[in-house]
């Protein structure tokens, strides 16, 4: 799963943030080294002696978001007569962009205890990001820039019954991270405003307010976030060899969902009204809002899945290793953001504390942002084979359905079907250490969006879940990895690879 997002009312990518790598090409759910702390801990106990695997996954993404202009009507000739603009482009392709280095360290022993199984690790099985290409791109107002970073430590424990059945848990320190940046139009509460005061003179709305003002760069206040929280969460399971042998190996497990709450810093950045909107830019001016930067707190909370994974794993020859797995994933409980902007008065640079105390009311926000997302899974293949002491080969290819329907898509939580192609080459110079290097690389379907849930309008809107920006068209992208490992054993029974 993918992803790519952030807020003001709004946050940074997530929806589908899982990295189905984790442990690259040694982790699965039939793993029987240190990545089984994230795949099923029985694994833990099944291979015995002692494991350490250490890899550095450097990670690029290049993703092409094409929006569709939206269409928010005609401008009132009326008022382009008076210097209002006379049409509106808000279309257009933003590119963005994502680098970083995907970390796993973890190491299991027995301790000598025959059946035992102990491992300790430090992994990221959620991580997205992006930075657009544009300054105020078509996209700004779904993503500018985002980083989303959750870190795991976690401690595992397994015991195997008679070579049978391995049963494992494990308990995990989850570590978020949440840095966003994105752009939100002020104008629907500037025209709300607009008509309040009118309607105390029995007035109705002045008709310089249009939807197709909606997405004008004047209208903009950017939101930049710099959120953290902690969590904890646990996994367990079951890896059965029906056969008492390491020729089949059956893994089920569990690991639970968790809300995070992220919380920190907030910075509102707001820019002033066009000038040939006298209206509104004096109405910024009197409050405090026009070229302003206020200095607040926020938090945006959701809910990361459950899921259950499965492998199946057979040793037909000593040399060769294989493996069909896959995995149910419970995106459907992550169903909106839920996001709030705390400002306090003596941050607005006005002199009447009323209208202080006022317009921090206004840019003091509780609001959600609906993600509606489907319960997804995926599946793959495995398989390696050493060639020759020095020189072993792995292939696997992996299907991950997208967890994000068309109509709540945008560049804020790209995703979509994936296939994951990957390759290993793998040298033990001395039989208890192996080296690794792997490639994969993420072949995205392209998506194309045509019927948006979300809409904007100074009329507002009956469901404030879907009150931001039409989401509408043509996303694709693609996501590369590189896998640098080093994987020891000492003792034990497991066989190579």
């Amino acid at each position: 799963m993918l992803v790519l997002s952030l807020s003001l009312a709004y946050p940074a990518q997530s929806s589908s943030l899982d990295l189905i790598e984790v442990g690259g090409a040694w982790g699965s759910p039939g793993a029987t080294n240190p990545t089984a702390l994230w795949w099923n801990p029985a694994g833990l106990a099944v291979a015995g002696g002692t494991q350490l695997l250490v890899e550095g996954a450097p990670t690029s993404a290049r993703f092409v978001a094409d929006r569709y202009n939206p269409d928010y009507g005609v401008p009132d000739p009326t008022f382009v007569a008076l210097g209002y603009p006379a049409e509106y482009d808000y279309g257009g392709v933003d590119n963005l962009t994502f680098s970083g280095i995907v970390p796993f360290l973890g190491i299991s022993s027995d301790f000598t205890v025959d059946g035992l199984g102990i491992g300790i690790g430090l992994y990221v099985p959620i991580a997205r990001g992006g930075t657009s290409d544009q300054a105020y791109g078509p996209n700004r107002y779904a993503l500018r820039e985002g980083n989303i970073q959750v870190l795991a430590a976690s401690l595992g424990a397994a015991y195997e019954l008679a070579e049978l059945l391995s049963v494992g848990g494990s308990v995990s320190l989850l570590d978020s991270t949440y840095e966003a940046s994105l752009d939100t139009s002020i104008y629907p509460d500037i025209a709300a405003e607009a008509e309040a005061q009118a309607a105390e003179f029995n007035l109705p709305r002045p008709g310089s307010y249009q939807d197709a003002y909606l997405e004008h760069p004047g209208y903009t206040a950017t939101s930049i976030f710099a959120l953290k929280t902690q969590a904890l969460t646990f996994g367990a399971g079951l890896y059965l060899q029906p056969l008492r042998s390491d020729l089949l190996g059956l893994s089920l497990a569990y690991n639970h969902g968790v809300r995070v709450d992220n919380r920190g810093p907030v910075v509102l950045d707001f820019l002033c009204p066009p000038e040939h909107d006298n209206l509104s830019r004096a109405g910024a001016q009197a409050q405090g809002t026009c070229d302003a930067r206020l200095q607040g707190t926020g938090a945006i909370g959701y809910r990361l899945p459950s899921r259950v994974h499965l492998g199946v794993v057979g040793h037909p020859r000593e040399k060769l290793r294989l493996e069909a797995f896959g995995s149910y994933v419970l995106w459907s409980a992550f169903t909106d953001y839920d996001i709030s902007t705390q400002i306090s008065a003596d941050q607005i640079q006005v002199e009447d504390p009323t209208v202080a105390e006022e317009t921090a009311a206004l840019v003091s926000q509780r609001r959600q942002w609906a993600r509606d997302n489907r319960d997804s899974f995926f599946v793959g293949v495995d398989g390696k084979l050493e060639l020759h002491r020095l020189l072993g080969v792995g292939l696997r290819g992996t299907f991950d359905r997208s967890a994000i329907p068309d109509r709540v898509l945008s560049a804020n939580n790209l995703d979509a079907d994936t296939f994951i192609l990957s390759g290993l080459l793998f040298s033990a110079p001395i039989q208890q250490l192996t080296i690794g290097l792997s490639f994969s690389h993420h072949f995205l379907a392209t998506r194309d969006v045509t019927d948006s849930a979300y809409a904007l309008s100074i009329d507002g809107d009956p469901d404030p879940r879907y009150f931001y920006p039409s989401g509408a068209g043509r996303y694709s992208g693609s996501i590369d990895r590189i896998g640098i490992s080093l994987k020891g054993n000492v003792g034990g029974r497991s066989r190579q690879p």
